[in-house]
């Protein structure tokens, strides 16, 4: 059998209050760090973490920019060969259960297909939300949002939390991939969330900054469908 049915036309609900935060794990570039990510994981589950919500860029994909070739791994110069590279960096995991959406690195060229919805069809512990954004319900009906800001998505600049456009609903909690920094701040009374990543290098000439590398541990506090508090902790990885 393969995984659930991606086509969601409703929002997942997980009963959780304690979670991963993560975006841009870029599989595929040589410069990401996979051994952060596994120790990531591997720190999840010995927190007993259940579930993962992943920001976007989960693959570096192909074809992006003008020197992408140069800095894939040999057995990444395709979709397949980066599909297959992370099926053996993290096998199908029986304790933890990941929610991801795609970012503008796997749907920026319309005509090929989304490598996150292709790999979720045939892991059961994979669920694909949705493209540049996906919702998901946490405890008590808190809605979580994920968002991978970019000119071809609904988020062109989500720098500033101020960029969030007034027509749409805020969520209950808010996770911004994409940008490769951490950070979190309180936007009209939500707790909005920087995912950082795990890639430890700039690939744009106009992003310069060093990029964050790590991601969140999170346990709120709900209480009647409100988020009342919580324990948020940065597992921070040094740039090699």
């Amino acid at each position: 059998m393969g995984g659930k049915s991606k086509k969601l036309d409703y929002i997942p609900h997980t009963d959780s209050n304690y979670f991963g935060f993560t975006s841009d794990w870029h599989i595929g570039n040589k410069h990401t760090n996979e051994d952060y990510i596994l120790d990531y994981l591997d720190l999840l589950k010995e927190r007993g973490v259940k579930d993962v919500f992943h920001g976007g860029d989960l693959f570096e994909g192909i074809r992006i920019y003008r020197s992408q070739i140069d800095n894939l791994h040999k057995d990444s110069l395709d979709m397949n060969g980066q599909i297959d590279r992370l099926n053996k960096l993290i096998p199908e995991q029986k304790d933890l259960n990941f929610y991801l959406i795609s970012g503008n690195h796997l749907v920026k060229h319309r005509n090929r297909r989304d490598p996150v919805k292709t790999i979720s069809k045939s892991r059961k512990d994979f669920t694909h939300l949705g493209v540049y954004q996906g919702k998901v319900k946490l405890e008590d009906n808190v809605e979580l949002e994920l968002i991978h800001p970019s000119r071809n998505s609904k988020y062109p600049d989500l720098s500033y939390m101020s960029n969030y456009p007034e027509y749409m609903d805020l969520p209950d909690i808010l996770g911004i991939g994409h940008l490769h920094k951490s950070g979190y701040e309180i936007y009209k009374g939500i707790p909005v969330f920087y995912l950082g990543t795990f890639l430890e290098e700039t690939q744009s000439r106009k992003n310069k900054f060093k990029p964050d590398i790590g991601a969140w541990i999170v346990e709120l506090e709900i209480d009647g469908g409100k988020i009342e508090g919580g324990n948020l902790e940065w597992i921070e990885y040094p740039l090699q």
